[in-house]
């Protein structure tokens, strides 16, 4: 990954914990952020509890990639050590980021990809300071769900 020098952190949708993990590695010294559903917190749970643990119910716009059901050892472990923090959003902002990518850059992204511009445009980086990148991706959508 090529990371711009003046990145203060990057945001990541966290599912099972791979790609989270695999940008903690990637990213040196810049801050990596996970973003989680309220409704697919499984990262968020198993900081808390201390281990993974698998959550009884998943229930979210961006379940089908971001809805892991629990977050993996090894990823858990990595985060536990480097992750600065993770962001929860709702489902609604969610839904509200993936349709601003749609009109505004014409980007046809999954829900679980505007994960990330849902907590920014929500106000959990208005503290920080530096320049933030948001991983996006993902184009398995049904784009009438866009308009």
């Amino acid at each position: 990954m090529d990371l711009p020098t003046e990145l203060a952190r990057v945001v990541v949708p966290v599912g099972g914990g791979g790609l989270v993990a695999g940008t903690i590695l990637a990213a040196g010294a810049c801050r990596v952020v996970g973003v989680e559903p309220f409704g697919a917190a499984t990262l968020d749970a198993a900081l808390k509890a201390g281990a993974p643990e698998t959550l009884a119910k998943i229930e979210s716009v961006a379940a089908d990639a971001l809805g892991a059901g629990r977050v993996g050892v090894w990823p858990f472990a990595l985060c536990r050590e480097r992750l600065d923090r993770v962001e929860m959003v709702d489902d609604g902002a969610i839904l509200d980021a993936q349709r601003w990518f749609w009109t505004h850059l014409r980007l046809a992204v999954e829900p679980w990809a505007a994960a990330g511009l849902a907590a920014l445009a929500h106000g959990a980086f208005d503290r920080d300071t530096g320049a933030i990148g948001l991983v996006v991706s993902g184009g398995n959508m049904d784009l009438r769900t866009l308009v």
